[in-house]
């Protein structure tokens, strides 16, 4: 089952402004309370969630931090009121953790805008104080995939992220990344640009410009072929947060970053099996194509090929 992903929140959140606020509601229109707005959303997609802040902070979120500005939050994170009262329940009171008494959702980050069920109705805070109107805390549900990171397909392929600022300006960059096979190279500096190109994680790319955004400009050459054509040249825009600087001279690392991918090693047919099935994956290659590449692959490796 899909997880349930950033634009649904959003619209599920949007959905409940306005409603009365009861604790315990029914978690529709007659009354809803703060946690409850989870509870309907995780229900609508087919999913169960605990019932009060305090558990899902514990137990429901993939990861949680610190609210220290607001670029630290994005669309569809849970968001979270702290504080040591003592009034958190009886069997976490001794975690250390305080009293998460209230929870909202993101459903914008420009402006940003949360979304929570509060008395008397649920409502959108769009202006904030200095203290983030007492918003101390960020998760992310375990059943929840932001909508920065993008599923691998052919529309929206790769992995994209929003990410803090750095210098990468005309430094070699690695494209790496949690999960997927590729990361989109884009035609303009934003999610929703025009797809160039997938490159695959792994391969190095040239920054040609860093203004501090969340996407920098890069060149990346396909000198493997592995759209056809061998050598050519495609540039745009990528999500920093899936670039690190690559020094191909470092000693200090024995991971596969630092083997010499010039070299390919194949020590058996499963092996070279396996080389063949990634690389079709990664490129979404036709059947006619994927069947050219395997040819291609036993003709350089004759040992392998099949009887």
């Amino acid at each position: 089952m899909s997880k349930i992903t950033s634009t649904q929140i959003k619209n599920d959140f949007e959905e409940i402004v306005g409603w009365t606020y009861v604790s315990p509601g029914t978690n529709d229109i007659n009354g809803i309370d703060c946690s409850g707005a989870w509870v309907r959303c995780y229900k609508k997609h087919g999913y169960n969630i605990l019932h009060g802040s305090n558990s899902i902070f514990r137990k429901e979120c993939s990861y949680t931090g610190q609210i220290t500005s607001k670029n630290d939050l994005k669309v569809g994170m849970m968001v979270f009121k702290n504080r040591f009262d003592g009034k958190e329940p009886e069997k976490y009171k001794n975690d250390g953790l305080g009293n998460f008494y209230h929870i909202g959702a993101v459903t914008s980050t420009n402006p940003l805008v949360i979304t929570h069920a509060t008395s008397p109705n649920a409502k959108q805070d769009t202006k904030f104080n200095s203290n983030m109107n007492g918003w101390t805390h960020w998760g992310v549900g375990n059943k929840v995939e932001i909508s920065d990171v993008m599923d691998n397909n052919l529309d929206d392929g790769g992995n994209e992220t929003v990410a803090t600022s750095g210098e990468l300006q005309d430094k070699n960059c690695k494209v790496v990344a949690n999960s997927g096979s590729t990361v989109n190279i884009r035609k303009s500096e934003s999610q929703n640009g025009k797809l160039v190109v997938r490159v695959p994680i792994g391969d190095t790319v040239l920054v040609t410009s860093d203004s501090g955004n969340s996407y920098v400009g890069v060149r990346w050459e396909d000198a493997t072929g592995i759209y056809k054509h061998i050598g050519k040249v495609y540039t745009g825009y990528m999500a920093r947060e899936f670039l690190v600087v690559y020094d191909e001279n470092s000693d200090e690392e024995t991971s596969e970053d630092s083997d010499n991918t010039d070299v390919i090693v194949i020590d058996e047919k499963s092996d070279l099996d396996k080389r063949i099935y990634n690389a079709t994956v990664a490129t979404n290659a036709s059947v006619e194509y994927a069947e050219t590449l395997r040819k291609c692959a036993f003709e350089l490796f004759p040992e392998f090929a099949d009887e």
